[in-house]
C-alpha cells in the first residue's frame, strides 16, 4: 500500500485538488449559495470522493492512470475560464464543461504527438530523491544496488532480472516490465558501501531507445542510520513519458522499496558482498 500510495500520490493529489475546486465551485453557483461556508463543504466532499476515484482508477485500471493528471489540470485551467465568465446560465455552464473535456483533448493529442516526442529526445532530465534509512550501510548497499542482492531484484520499484555479462563484469543485462524492456547496465564507479555510479542504455516497450546515469550514495548519519540519495539523468525520453515519470516518482518508489526489503531480511543469512571483479552476488 505505501508503495501504491508513493507511485501515485502526486497524480492523486492533483487529480482531487483539480476536481474539488472545479467542482465546488461550479455547484455552489448552481445551488445559488453566496456563503463561503457552502463553497467549503462542496470543496471538502469532492476532494474525498476525487481521491477514492483515483485510488479506484490506478488500482484497478492502472494504465489509464495518466488520465488523473490530465483531468486535474483542466480542472485547474477550466477554473479560471469559468472565473472570467461566472453565472448559472446553460450556456455558461455547458462552456465549462465543454472546455474542461477540451483541454484534456488537446493535452493528450500534443503529449502524444511527434512534437512533443522529439522535444524530449535530445534532452536531459534529471530527478532525484533520498530517504533517512535506519540500517547500517552495508546492509544498505547489498539492497540499493542493482544486481547485489540476486539475480532477480528491483529497478526503480518494479521487478527486474539480471544477467551478467560474461565478457565484462562491470556490465549488467537487464530486462523489465514483463520483459519487455531492455537494458545494459555499466558501471562506472564504485566505493562500496558509500558510492556507486553507472550508465544504462537500452529500449522501452515502445522501441524508445534511452540512456543516462545514475548515482546512489549512502552516507552514514550515526551508526545504524544512513542517508541514501539517488539521482537520475535520462535522455532520449518522450515528453508525455517524462511528465508521467514524474507523476510515477520512481525514485521514491525504488527508496521505498528498498526499505521494504531490508525490514523483511534477516541481516546474518546475507550472503558475502560481491569482491572488486563482479557487482551480481
Amino acid at each position: 500500500m505505501i508503495l501504491f500510495l508513493n507511485r501515485n500520490l502526486r497524480r492523486i493529489v492533483l487529480f482531487a485538488l483539480g476536481m474539488s475546486v472545479f467542482g465546488s465551485v461550479l455547484l455552489s453557483d448552481l445551488a445559488g449559495g453566496e456563503a463561503f461556508w457552502l463553497r467549503g463543504v462542496f470543496l471538502i466532499l469532492l476532494a474525498f470522493s476525487a481521491t477514492f476515484v483515483a485510488m479506484m482508477l490506478v488500482a484497478l485500471r492502472p494504465k489509464y492512470r495518466g488520465y488523473l493528471e490530465l483531468a486535474g489540470a483542466s480542472g485547474l485551467l477550466t477554473t479560471v475560464f469559468y472565473g472570467l465568465f461566472p453565472g448559472t446560465e446553460a450556456r455558461i455552464i455547458l462552456a465549462s464543461l465543454a472546455c474542461f473535456v477540451l483541454i484534456i483533448m488537446l493535452m493528450k493529442l500534443y503529449l502524444g504527438s511527434d512534437f512533443a516526442r522529439n522535444a524530449g529526445k535530445k534532452r536531459t532530465f534529471t530527478i532525484r530523491n533520498s530517504v533517512d534509512l535506519p540500517y547500517d550501510a552495508d546492509d544498505i548497499w547489498h539492497f540499493a544496488i542493482p544486481g547485489m542482492s540476486g539475480p532477480v531484484d528491483h529497478v526503480m520499484g518494479f521487478a527486474a532480472k539480471y544477467t551478467p555479462d560474461p565478457e565484462d563484469p562491470d556490465t549488467l543485462r537487464v530486462s523489465y516490465a514483463g520483459g519487455r524492456a531492455q537494458y545494459d547496465f555499466v558501471f562506472l564507479d564504485r566505493k562500496e558501501p558509500e558510492f556507486c555510479r553507472f550508465y544504462y542504455v537500452g529500449s522501452e516497450p515502445d522501441g524508445t531507445i534511452l540512456d543516462g546515469v545514475v548515482e546512489i550514495s549512502v552516507t552514514m548519519v550515526e551508526p545504524g542510520l544512513c542517508h541514501v540519495s539517488t539521482l537520475e539523468e535520462r535522455t532520449g525520453q518522450p515528453l508525455g513519458r517524462v511528465i508521467e515519470r514524474w507523476f510515477d516518482n520512481p525514485l521514491r518508489a525504488a527508496q521505498t522499496r528498498l526499505h521494504q526489503r531490508l525490514s523483511q531480511h534477516t541481516f546474518p543469512n546475507i550472503p558475502e558482498h560481491s569482491d572488486t571483479n563482479g557487482w551480481a552476488a
